[in-house]
């Protein structure tokens, strides 16, 4: 298999040609190991960014649909465009799609680049595929795995598709174990309208399927199950499928022939030619229902720092001693639902948060304590509505998520509190730097007025007598000091300890001044004698 586990790796694997990349291995001993460091490396932007997911029953042919669609985004990345794909007859490489006894892909791996496409405004979504290790593999996986498997699966993906083999029954949904899950929401999604959903888009696979004369997408086939089915809580089950996807497609395709399907690792390399015309032509319709750029709305796709996002708080429930144990799929359908809504709750939280930065300083810290705590009700109504806490409040997932979330909200708290009077000391010592500079600015024009004044006295000091002298030295001060009060913004600035510093300090030159001049007026006189 062309792999890598080493994130060292990952920046060379992203400028060659791509690789698939683990990013959850599952041992016996210790359970799942999350590789979040690879993850963040190959997934972590800015851009909007769409998942495609597969997963299914082990020897499948998981992998060489993977494989297919490597080939066919490699193309669309270099082409802008599906016209002529199928006849460009490249070399179908990546990971290791051939049938075998043993299961191909064991964990759940990434492929280590991006392929970028182009909607026709310009915008680019980068698009990654996701492998999942197979279920109901009774050498690699049990019951616990297999939904752990799915839990991960829809966390991350923007498409999940389900393989399967041959045509899709109401036994083979129970044997996916996905219609308990849906059919546990089904009460809640009917009360919040049609466009509510809790996931992307849902496209089902039918592989070898021989039960139809044309091939393809079939939108009547999900419906004409339903209709069919004389188990009303399968039906129900159905329903809660369509009502928690955003969209929900059957793909049907054809056998695509003995010797691809006997395919070995020892055996040619395989070109896009070798794959029947008609398989080929219905994998092509699948591409294009999948990666029509001008057809997927960005504001349904999170960015990839989004994603990175949820997968640590994933990575965190999975490695956490307490982790309840997923022995149903309903458990893994809760874990999505409530990890969701506690992502959401934090998004509200922080979105409220930033509304309120720009009034910062002008908050008390009472008053930002109360507001800090209407948000906190704010966003724990957002996560007990959107995490269906009527449902499963009290359950062990909720209450983790529960002080996950109280934990979190007390850090943010804390964090705004001390921003808060961080910013409140700095404006205060910023205030005083620009008052302290204002008064002694103000301090030194009143000196130097002074002083001009004194000048314009020195040569009448002879006739002047001590009385009217120390009257004249009186107007002065009392002039220069309406100079320090203007200058230095007494009406914003008096009554300060800067201001008080700087009047005492004028008021005592003052003095100093004045006894020099009373004394060089006795001198002068003396000498005058």
């Amino acid at each position: 298999m062309a792999a890598s586990k080493d994130p060292e790796l990952f920046s060379q694997l992203v400028e060659d040609e791509g690789r698939a990349v683990q990013i959850v291995e599952f041992k016996d001993d210790i359970g799942p190991v999350v590789n979040l460091r690879a993850f963040g490396q190959i997934v972590k932007s800015d851009i909007p960014t769409l998942i495609v997911s597969i997963s299914g029953v082990a020897r499948s042919g998981k992998s060489f649909l993977l494989n297919l669609l490597v080939n066919l985004l490699t193309y669309l990345e270099n082409n802008g465009t599906l016209e002529g794909y199928e006849s460009s007859n490249n070399e179908i490489k990546g990971v290791n799609w051939a049938q075998s006894k043993t299961a191909v892909t064991l964990g759940i791996w990434i492929w280590g680049k991006p392929f970028m496409i182009k909607r026709p405004t310009g915008e680019q979504i980068a698009v990654f595929l996701l492998d999942t290790q197979g279920t109901a593999d009774n050498s690699h996986s049990d019951k616990q795995l297999d939904t752990l498997i799915m839990l991960i699966s829809l966390q991350l993906s923007s498409f999940q598709l389900l393989n399967i083999e041959k045509y899709l029954r109401s036994d083979e949904l129970s044997s996916l174990e996905l219609c308990a899950d849906f059919a546990d929401i089904d009460d809640d999604l009917d009360s919040l309208g049609s466009s509510s959903c809790l996931f992307g888009n849902l496209i089902f696979l039918i592989r070898d399927c021989q039960d139809r004369d044309v091939h393809g997408k079939d939108s009547g086939y999900f419906q004409s199950l339903k209709e069919n089915c004389k188990n009303e809580t399968l039906k129900r089950s159905i329903n809660g499928i369509e009502r928690a996807f955003r969209d929900v497609t059957v793909f049907t395709f054809p056998y695509p022939g003995g010797e691809i399907a006997r395919a070995s690792e020892s055996q040619k390399v395989w070109k896009l030619q070798d794959i029947p015309k008609e398989f080929l032509d219905v994998f092509k319709r699948l591409g294009k229902a999948l990666f029509t750029a001008d057809r997927i709305p960005l504001n349904s796709l999170l960015t990839g720092s989004q994603i990175c996002h949820k997968f640590e708080i994933l990575k965190k429930r999975l490695e956490s001693r307490d982790f309840p144990e997923l022995s149903n799929p309903s458990d893994a359908l809760q874990e999505t639902i409530v990890s969701h809504a506690f992502t959401k709750a934090q998004h509200y939280y922080s979105e409220k948060l930033k509304e309120i930065q720009e009034n910062l300083l002008g908050e008390m810290k009472e008053s930002l304590q109360l507001t800090l705590e209407e948000i906190k009700y704010l966003a724990l109504d957002v996560f007990y509505r959107e995490g269906r806490h009527h449902k499963y409040g009290g359950s062990e997932i909720w209450r983790k998520y529960e002080d996950m979330f109280e934990e979190w909200y007390k850090t943010k708290e804390k964090d705004t509190l001390r921003e808060h009077r961080h910013a409140k000391e700095m404006q205060e010592i910023k205030l005083k730097f620009e008052q302290e500079t204002i008064v002694s600015q103000a301090f030194t024009k009143a000196q130097h007025c002074y002083s001009e004044k004194l000048e314009e006295i020195q040569e009448n000091l002879l006739r002047e007598t001590e009385e009217s002298l120390q009257q004249t030295l009186e107007v002065i001060k009392d002039l220069t000091l309406g100079v320090f009060y203007r200058e230095g913004l007494h009406d914003k600035y008096g009554g300060s300890g800067i201001w008080r510093k700087y009047e005492d300090m004028f008021k005592e030159w003052c003095k100093t001044k004045e006894k020099d001049m009373l004394r060089k007026q006795r001198k002068c006189k003396k000498c005058k004698k």
